[in-house]
């Protein structure tokens, strides 16, 4: 059964023997190869969607591993019971809907020693999540698969609150002290969007809402351009 590379990469900050719980398991991969690695003593498959839930109860099957992993139907972190897992994996949804989700779930949490969230937009609106609820970004990692790039955030509750910088917030602390190779073509990248942004706003004749529009893009490129 084939895995992605990036499902490899977030199987990787897993705590070992951990109870994982896998919101948005899709087709199960990541709870199937984290129990057949024996990083996971055992597993909970979340899934919102019947089609892909009876797939991943398939695969399960398929694996015999339906005494390890535990296939359920249900919205976000509804699925869990208090205390039953120490990890839990979000992966390949928008940054806000895992806000949601986390924010829907809240009492699922308290049990949980590490949140493993690889958000496909929005990263700082999840990591003013994660500071707003005193959890600690502890690790950041930043891949690219299929000319995708994806970051992944690794985050451990903390009992004081914490605070980052705007610049945290919206670069990720880990990721723009690195400043990879990957993490400087997407922000090149986000520049380059920017102006093309400009460039039909100027195209589109000059008044005051655009002069401000134009404004506002110039400063975030500047931003970025000064992180990079």
């Amino acid at each position: 059964m084939g895995i992605s590379n990036r499902l490899m990469t977030i199987a990787e900050y897993i705590p070992n023997r951990a109870i994982l719980a896998d919101i948005g398991s899709d087709h199960a991969y990541l709870p199937i190869y984290s129990v057949q690695k024996g990083i996971v003593e055992k597993a909970i498959a979340g899934e919102v969607n019947e089609g892909p839930y009876l797939t991943a109860k398939t695969n399960v099957m398929d694996q015999k591993l339906a005494h390890l992993i535990d296939v359920r139907l249900g919205n976000g972190l509804e699925v869990l019971q208090p205390n039953e897992v120490n990890c839990i994996t979000i992966a390949g949804m928008g940054g806000i809907l895992i806000t949601e989700i986390l924010t829907q779930g809240i009492d699922k949490l308290e049990s949980v020693g590490r949140l493993i969230l690889q958000p496909m937009n929005s990263e700082p609106k999840l990591r003013e999540w994660l500071i707003q609820h005193s959890y600690q970004i502890l690790e950041e990692h930043i891949m690219k698969e299929y000319d995708i790039i994806y970051e992944i955030l690794i985050a451990e509750p903390v009992k004081q609150k914490l605070t980052l910088s705007h610049q945290d917030i919206q670069f990720g602390p880990v990721l723009r002290r690195g400043k990879s190779i990957l993490f400087v073509e997407k922000w090149q990248d986000e520049i380059n969007k920017r102006e093309k942004v400009i460039h039909n706003i100027i195209k589109n004749g000059s008044n005051v809402a655009n002069q401000a529009k134009i404004q506002k893009i110039q400063q975030e490129i500047l931003e970025i351009k000064e992180v990079l």
